[in-house]
């Protein structure tokens, strides 16, 4: 290595999302991005600008690797491919993104929970156009396979460490440079949130939660590290960051296993009663869905149960 430099750019995040970081790692004349953010003109011209000044275009750079699938971190990809530069994610990722590419009927069974959970009768159509929404500011594309956990990733010469990190997603990746003592963690470490846990294909059947949470421990036993969020400013403190979520995580637990009794409950109804009843749409999907992930939780470890009444997914407290 020469003397390399990482770059954060803020982009955009239509609507009331805020903000999120693209970083740009420079090494002499060659270079790399990590995350595109959204699709959106602002965006494009974000990073040309950004690119520009250290003499790069889209189509110039070595690669671009995401760290998860997420509109607001690979919305952007098809225009680096366009250009002429692949783009990476993980396999595990690349499959949670071809099926939510093969049809926007995709939006449907994922604002309904697949169907599995009792609703309100008007949730669906109220929820669905956020969805229809995300799915806008995504730009179609067939990303190339990352390599798996512990393998390294040449990022402008510069070798980086793949970190697997389910949790946020069910193939989030972390990238860690040793020798600068750099870690970019995409959505899976904040500075200043606590992420919301996957609701997909796969984590219907695992426990997303738990992945999560073993994640952060392992991130936690890395040392100090300059840290680069997907969202924020960077930081450092990383283990104090990781056991503060680890922390807010098992709090939620509590508080979801407190609120269920010996009486079969739906997760919707319990999501209003611990975290309260939200005003906007999309807010009560999010809620939910964290109801869901620490109902998960709970049922592995053996303090909740599951039982299906017709297709509907009911919770209890175990005795």
């Amino acid at each position: 290595m020469s003397n390399p430099i990482i770059r954060r750019v803020e982009l955009s995040i239509p609507g009331t999302m805020g903000f999120g970081n693209a970083y740009a790692i420079v090494n002499g004349e060659r270079a790399a991005l990590i995350d595109t953010g959204m699709a959106s003109a602002q965006n494009v011209d974000a990073l040309q600008t950004q690119l520009g000044k250290w003499g790069h275009t889209f189509g110039s750079l070595d690669k671009v690797v995401c760290t998860h699938f997420h509109p607001d971190h690979c919305g952007l990809s098809r225009q680096f491919q366009d250009a002429g530069t692949d783009v990476f994610l993980s396999s595990t990722d690349a499959a949670a993104l071809e099926f939510w590419q093969q049809s926007a009927s995709v939006d449907r069974r994922m604002a309904t929970f697949y169907g599995e959970h009792p609703l309100p009768s008007n949730f669906s159509s109220s929820v669905l156009p956020s969805f229809s929404f995300l799915r806008s500011l995504q730009e179609e594309f067939h990303p190339c396979i990352l390599g798996s956990d512990g393998s390294l990733v040449d990022l402008a010469g510069i070798p980086f460490e793949v970190i697997e990190t389910p949790g946020h997603t069910d193939g989030h990746v972390c990238l860690l440079q040793r020798e600068m003592n750099v870690l970019i963690t995409g959505d899976h470490v904040l500075p200043n949130t606590i992420v919301n846990i996957a609701f997909g294909q796969q984590s219907r059947f695992d426990s997303a939660l738990s992945q999560y949470m073993q994640s952060l421990r392992r991130l936690a036993l890395l040392g100090p590290l300059d840290v680069y969020p997907g969202h924020g400013i960077p930081f450092k403190n990383l283990a104090t960051r990781c056991l503060d979520l680890l922390q807010q995580h098992r709090q939620k637990v509590q508080q979801v296993l407190d609120a269920l009794t010996l009486k079969p409950v739906g997760a919707f109804e319990l999501s209003c009663l611990v975290f309260g009843e939200k005003r906007r749409p999309f807010s009560k999907w999010l809620n939910m869905a964290q109801t869901i992930s620490c109902l998960e939780y709970l049922a592995l470890q053996q303090q909740a149960s599951c039982l299906q009444k017709g297709n509907m997914l009911y919770y209890m407290r175990v005795e």
